[in-house]
């Protein structure tokens, strides 16, 4: 089932959020991407206006109630940057 907000983040955005779900903080994932910690906060700024989120925490559960994230693409977003993560489903 399709969703109004499916497809609303760019490619980049959703790693970006996949890696604030997974619980890391800005500076972590300017790190892990290899860009600058205000490109993160400008795109944070980006997601939260597109999904109407009020801060990080607001967008990840916005995007998990219109099935925008799942365990899968965080565990593929943990290879990609080769991150240790214990992510299963139960």
């Amino acid at each position: 089932m399709k969703t109004m907000l499916e497809n609303v983040l760019a490619p980049r955005e959703l790693e970006i959020l996949l890696l604030a779900a997974m619980g890391y903080k800005s500076k972590n994932i300017a790190k892990i991407m290899f860009v600058s910690v205000a490109t993160v906060k400008k795109t944070f700024a980006n997601i939260y206006l597109k999904l109407n989120a009020k801060n990080k925490t607001n967008a990840v559960a916005i995007a998990i109630l219109h099935n925008m994230i799942d365990i899968n693409m965080i565990n593929h977003v943990a290879a990609k940057y080769k991150i240790d993560v214990n992510v299963k489903r139960y």
